[in-house]
């Protein structure tokens, strides 16, 4: 009496089964495609990003201003003005790709021009400098093999080759002397990349520590102490 309700309640659990099992399969190839979708972009920037440069080393130069700042000005004498001067030297560079993040250092012959007084002559400073700069690209995988923008900050530590004599007072032939005067600066700047193998730069290194001293040499005492903040105009050519 019963028979025939049973074969057809069987009958709709098979059918309902039989539509789960529809639907997981369509769910699973349509995730299998999503995550093959996902996959595919993955390679495809990560591809990107390792043909733009990434690692490299090369050559540099450019010009640099730099002012000496006083801790006291002499009576009489007006002010020093930004002199300008040069640098050459190796660079290397390293980032991680589509990430951004990266390290660039350099060691280079630098030349600067400073004065104590616009009344007297500007005098040649010479370092040997090693500025180490963290550094975040903003890479984008249409344009990144022509054009990376990035920003940079890190110490320069400038290790001082001569010392500099200025003329305080030519009536008496007073002289101050800057003894080899090591120095640190926080660099911070902007630069390019262009078409992975030119790079331009812009910073300014900020002095940081303790000051230098000014001494007379005549008297053997410190006369005045200073700080110098240098600007950094530059091009790299990586290979």
């Amino acid at each position: 009496m019963f028979f025939p309700q049973k074969i057809g309640q069987k009958r709709k659990m098979h059918y309902i089964c039989g539509d789960i099992s529809k639907q997981l399969t369509s769910t699973n190839l349509i995730m299998k495609k999503k995550t093959l979708t996902t996959l595919g972009l993955i390679a495809l920037l990560a591809g990107s990003g390792l043909q733009a440069r990434t690692l490299g080393w090369g050559l540099t130069g450019g010009i640099n201003v730099t002012k000496m700042n006083l801790d006291n000005n002499w009576e009489d004498m007006t002010k020093p003005e930004s002199e300008k001067g040069w640098y050459a030297g190796i660079t290397g560079m390293a980032s991680i790709p589509l990430v951004g993040i990266g390290i660039d250092g350099s060691i280079i012959y630098s030349q600067e021009e400073v004065q104590v007084s616009q009344d007297s002559e500007s005098e040649t400073a010479q370092y040997i400098s090693l500025p180490v700069h963290l550094r975040y690209d903003f890479r984008m995988p249409l344009v990144e093999d022509w054009f990376v923008p990035y920003l940079m900050i890190g110490p320069q530590f400038n290790y001082a080759l001569n010392d500099v004599k200025f003329a305080i007072d030519e009536g008496t032939s007073t002289e101050a002397l800057l003894k080899k005067a090591n120095s640190w600066r926080l660099d911070m700047g902007v630069g390019m990349i262009l078409f992975n193998h030119l790079q331009l730069t812009y910073s300014y290194g900020i002095p940081v520590g303790p000051s230098a001293k000014l001494m007379d040499e005549t008297a053997q005492e410190i006369v005045n102490k200073c700080k110098m903040g240098s600007h950094r105009m530059g091009l790299a050519i990586y290979f």
